[in-house]
């Protein structure tokens, strides 16, 4: 959480002190999962971001517990509605799964048996970083994320997606382009 107030407190000290139009943020926290690990301190996070973003002047899209019917959802009310933003926040908070390559968010009803359902039943990562390439202001994405190669729950996934050692990584994307992103901190 250290790097993630860093880097709203730099966004913030960039921002001017008069309030902008076309700011908007996306904010949404998984906690409660029905087949993984509670994510502590998701919750906690995503109010006090969600709060700071707001008082800034930021047109917040808060989400807390979502499904994946819900998190598509709030995904694409916010999509939708960024048309005239100017400054684009994203911010993620909770369990997420890293396969071939790829990030995917996991909603809370999250509960991958193999390859195709990590692709189908969660978030990539990637329909978040093309929201924001499409953008051509200011643009910053965190991730805020326990990421497990295969599943939060290796048990149910065959050998060869089983976990490997969870890794939490806070990611930083500012003004995405083709490229994936790159950790912006990383540690246990």
């Amino acid at each position: 959480m250290k790097t993630i107030k860093l880097g709203l407190a730099a966004l913030l000290l960039l921002s001017t002190a008069v309030l902008a139009e076309g700011r908007a943020a996306l904010v949404i926290g998984n906690a409660a999962y029905a087949y993984a690990p509670r994510a502590l301190s998701a919750e906690r996070d995503v109010e006090a971001v969600a709060d700071a973003l707001g008082a800034a002047g930021y047109d917040v899209t808060f989400g807390l517990d979502l499904d994946r019917r819900e998190m598509r959802a709030v995904m694409d009310q916010f999509a939708a509605n960024i048309d005239q933003a100017d400054e684009i926040v994203i911010y993620y908070s909770g369990h997420a799964v890293r396969m071939s390559g790829r990030t995917f968010l996991a909603p809370t009803d999250f509960n991958p048996v193999g390859p195709v359902s990590v692709a189908m039943d969660s978030a990539p990562l990637a329909a978040l970083e093309a929201m924001l390439a499409s953008k051509p202001g200011a643009a910053v994405l965190f991730l805020d994320a326990a990421q497990r190669a295969g599943s939060p729950l290796g048990h149910s996934l065959s050998p060869a997606l089983r976990p490997s050692r969870p890794q939490k990584a806070h990611w930083l994307c500012l003004r995405p382009s083709q490229a994936a992103p790159s950790f912006a901190a990383a540690g246990g």
